[in-house]
C-alpha cells in the first residue's frame, strides 16, 4: 500500500480498535467503519485519517489497496489484521479521532454500518457513475453545512498546503 508510515500506523492502529470493540467485524464491516471514520475526519480537518482511496462498489466503500493487500496470495491473511499483530497504541490518534473511532465502535457494535445512506458520499458516487460502478469516492462529498464541517475554501487551502509539504520532501 502506498500510504505514508504515520498514515500505515494509524490505519492499522484503527484496524485493531475496531476489531476489539466491535462484534462480527468482518472486511466488509471494517471497510465500513473506516470509510466512516476517515470521512468524518476529512469532514472536519480537511485530512482523511489513514490515506485510503474508496472506491464505490454496490456492496459498500471499498478501500481498494487495503482489499488487495489482504487478498494478496503473499500476505498472511490469518494475520493481517489480528488486533495483536498490530497493537492499540491511542498515542498515535488526536482526541478528534479517537472520538470517533469510539462513537463508530458504539453505534456499530453489533451491525454493519449504514455506508449506503441516500445522499452520502457513497450514494451520489455509486449512482452519479451508474451503470459504471467502482469509482473512487471523493472526500469532498464529506463537507456539508453542519457547523464542525470545513468549508470547501477551507478543503482548497488544505489540499494545497498538503501538496507544497509534499514537493518539499521529494
Amino acid at each position: 500500500m502506498n500510504v505514508p508510515e504515520v498514515q500505515r500506523k494509524k490505519l492499522l492502529g484503527a484496524l485493531a480498535w475496531f476489531i476489539t470493540h466491535t462484534h462480527v467485524c468482518c472486511p466488509q464491516k471494517l471497510f465500513g467503519l473506516l470509510y466512516g471514520f476517515d470521512f468524518e475526519i476529512y469532514r472536519q480537518t480537511g485530512k482523511s485519517v489513514t490515506g485510503l482511496l474508496y472506491r464505490a462498489y454496490p456492496e459498500g466503500p471499498v478501500p481498494e489497496s487495503l482489499y488487495r493487500e489482504l487478498r494478496s496470495t503473499d500476505y498472511d491473511r490469518t494475520d493481517a489484521i489480528k488486533p495483536a499483530s498490530h497493537p492499540f497504541d491511542d498515542q498515535d490518534f488526536t482526541l478528534r479521532e479517537l472520538a470517533e473511532m469510539t462513537r463508530l465502535a458504539e453505534i456499530y457494535r453489533d451491525a454493519h454500518p449504514d455506508t449506503q445512506a441516500p445522499g452520502g458520499p457513497w450514494h451520489q458516487t455509486y449512482w452519479a457513475n451508474w451503470p459504471k460502478p467502482q469509482a473512487v469516492i471523493p472526500y469532498r462529498l464529506a463537507l456539508d453545512s453542519r457547523p464542525d464541517s470545513i468549508t470547501t475554501e477551507q478543503a482548497d487551502i488544505i489540499e494545497e498546503e498538503e501538496r507544497e509539504l509534499q514537493a518539499l520532501f521529494r
